[in-house]
């Protein structure tokens, strides 16, 4: 549905996060849309940013735990974008539910497109490799092959991008540290041995969101499985040196020492250790894969890491990137009391804490 100006409503779910800030960017250029953006928080600092920086967004105040408030964004809208936070709703069982309510709303509503962000489905890759889960990736998996059992020309017309670790991790979680033995040299440490590892730019997930929004007639009913490479940390860190000319090793730190040095998180339903062996066994046995040639064909400038190392005159530093939206809470906080008291749909019991 379009405003009383003609200008289709896009509701966008993870608006204030890393993924959502560059998507929100992308469709505001077009002056196509007006947005809808869901945060907890109309006064946190990415809020009040994106508020003043596009003037086409409208903030609406609640969190996406809450059906009413689901409603509420929905409301007379064309599309949605949906990103859940499985560090912010408390875990893997929550994001399920979660997303599966998020989605049976969307077709009540009746909304004409609904955009769903996945990852792969770790644990059926690697079934038969180690029987390895990554929850993080597994629950979006689950609700995108969920929102898959609905006909998109029958039911609530659907577009699921299936994404990666992004480049801009290396300006965070994966920042490189400088050589105690060497104040000139950076330190890249990561678990990945001699294997690739399949990553994206956060501008280019937002490009193919925009894309699927024009082009509906080519994007309902398909699951993109987007990336712009597949590098090896030798590679990485090789190109790093010769596009920045700063000196840079990598260090291949074993798998099981790297996730000991990761942070815990309360509040989530599973081991976080467990989750992110994981994550990286799917990369070091080789099973997240992409077509390039495809993603090429509909995105000629899809970035590579040395394209985006030039694009962004990244050397090293932290980035401004925050990876989290501004609905990061403890375990007492309203969004996590609203999940407890979810009520069941489609006759499913929900399963949370």
């Amino acid at each position: 549905m379009a405003s009383s100006s003609g200008t289709k409503i896009i509701a966008i779910i993870g608006g204030t996060g890393a993924m959502g800030r560059p998507i929100i960017a992308a469709l505001s250029q077009t002056n196509s849309y007006k947005l809808r953006v869901l945060t907890r928080d109309t006064q946190s600092e990415q809020a009040k940013t994106i508020s003043k920086t596009y003037p086409n967004v409208e903030l609406i105040e609640g969190n996406y735990a809450d059906d009413q408030c689901i409603r509420k964004l929905f409301t007379s809208i064309y599309g949605v974008f949906c990103n859940t936070d499985i560090w912010s709703c408390g875990g893997y069982q929550n994001e399920i539910d979660l997303g599966k309510m998020i989605f049976n709303i969307a077709e009540e509503m009746n909304v004409q497109h609904f955009i769903y962000s996945s990852l792969d489905h770790t644990q059926k890759l690697l079934a038969n490799h180690g029987g390895y889960r990554c929850h993080h990736y597994d629950a979006k998996a689950i609700v995108a092959e969920y929102i898959e059992s609905n006909d998109p020309k029958r039911q609530i017309p659907w577009t699921i991008i299936t994404t990666a670790p992004y480049f801009e991790n290396f300006q965070s979680v994966f920042l490189p540290k400088k050589d105690p033995a060497d104040s000139d040299q950076l330190i890249f440490t990561f678990p990945m041995a001699d294997k690739p590892i399949v990553l994206v730019a956060l501008d280019d997930i937002a490009w193919f969101v925009k894309y699927s929004f024009e082009n509906p007639n080519k994007s309902i009913g398909k699951n993109y499985y987007i990336a712009g490479d597949n590098i090896t940390m030798d590679e990485l860190v090789r190109t790093f040196s010769e596009i920045t000319g700063i000196r840079a090793k990598y260090d291949d730190m074993p798998l099981e020492k790297y996730v000991e040095t990761m942070r815990e998180k309360k509040h989530i339903d599973f081991d976080r250790k467990e989750n992110f062996i994981g994550f990286f066994q799917q990369f070091l046995q080789e099973k997240v894969n992409r077509n390039f040639n495809a993603l090429k064909t509909i995105h000629p400038d899809l970035l590579n890491w040395r394209q985006w190392l030039v694009k962004t005159g990244w050397k090293g530093e932290r980035g401004t990137i925050n990876t989290s939206s501004d609905t990061e809470f403890d375990g007492d906080s309203e969004f996590l009391i609203k999940i407890r008291k979810a009520r069941s749909f489609r006759g499913e019991k929900p399963i949370l804490p």
